[in-house]
């Protein structure tokens, strides 16, 4: 992660806000193709009251044990592979519920500790097998996450929608590059 550039762009980080993953490996390219996107994971940005001045990322993982929040800076430094910010339009957001922020973080702090659903993923990947794989709705895998809290704070109407998918509604401006910037950026 280049600290210089994830310390200017910071303070600029809001509720409600993504930060979107790309990295190498077997999950995260089935997830790629059958989302048809080129992000494998996603994060909601939430700024806590406890600590104003920090970035907190609320994400769905397998390797953190399920629904976790973890400071934005260390995620990033731990990330092998691209990472992007994408801000929300907060201007809209207003207008659909003036109290979004509020019930963003409400609703990410009700999700703390649930279980990761590897099974949510599977259903999604393999649809036809649907009916064979159990569904579980005390666990979320990271889209369904941030989704939730969107949805509680009437900005979504579903919750069931792709990293891609959540991006591309007009309630989100374009990707900014975090990490790696330039050309290798380009390339994804």
């Amino acid at each position: 992660m280049d600290p210089q550039l994830f310390n200017e762009l910071s303070p600029k980080m809001q509720t409600g806000d993504l930060l979107v993953f790309r990295s190498d490996g077997l999950i995260p390219a089935i997830i790629r193709k059958r989302t048809r996107s080129k992000w494998s994971h996603v994060g909601l940005i939430v700024r806590l009251s406890e600590a104003p001045n920090e970035v907190t990322l609320v994400h769905a993982s397998k390797h953190s044990g399920g629904v976790v929040p973890i400071l934005a800076s260390r995620e990033l430094q731990a990330l092998k592979g691209v990472a992007a910010w994408v801000p929300m339009n907060h201007v809209k957001a207003t207008k659909s519920n003036p109290n979004y922020k509020q019930d963003i973080v409400h609703a990410a702090v009700t999700l703390f500790g649930l279980h990761y659903n590897m099974n949510t993923l599977w259903r999604a990947f393999l649809p036809f097998l649907r009916w064979a794989i159990p569904a579980y709705y005390d666990a979320f895998c990271c889209s369904f996450a941030a989704t939730h809290c969107l949805k509680k704070a009437q900005l979504v109407r579903e919750t069931d929608i792709t990293q891609q998918e959540l991006i591309d509604k007009d309630l989100y401006t374009e990707p900014v590059p975090l990490w790696p910037v330039g050309h290798f950026f380009a390339n994804y």
